[in-house]
């Protein structure tokens, strides 16, 4: 665990005060506050299998993606509200964390391309699906 997190976790969780924080971790109190005031989101970082679905799975649950990048080993980057896929040093899409299992958000923009080519497909795709969304 980094210092930053470190303090800060002492200090909210544990009821630390700021004094014995500064010696505790050997610096000012002045950056001792400046650590504990910081509005910092956690990222989480993992890599994703490819799927042949448009569709990445975190967490249980399924997220979009656009069309041309099924089938492609993408990066997962989890905030506290949102996910977002990156490939190839690009985000590629953002979705709303669903915090439920077995949820999908489906972006259906993603589906345009296969439905120029297969315009059928939009009885059974899951974007216009109902039941594949809690």
């Amino acid at each position: 665990m980094n210092g930053r997190a470190e303090i800060r976790r002492r200090y909210h969780l544990d009821k630390e005060s700021i004094s014995s924080l500064s010696k505790a971790f050997t610096l000012s109190r002045p950056t001792i506050r400046k650590h504990i005031n910081t509005v910092e989101e956690p990222v989480y970082q993992r890599q994703s299998q490819p799927c042949r679905m448009l569709g990445e799975f975190i967490d249980r649950n399924r997220y979009s993606v656009p069309a041309h990048w099924a089938n492609t080993v993408v990066s997962v980057r989890l905030t506290a509200d949102c996910v977002r896929i990156v490939a190839e040093a690009q985000m590629i899409t953002e979705h709303a964390r669903c915090f439920g299992r077995d949820q999908l958000s489906c972006d259906p923009w993603h589906y345009l391309p296969i439905l120029e080519k297969k315009p059928g497909a939009i009885r059974h795709g899951a974007p216009l699906n109902r039941s594949h969304q809690a």
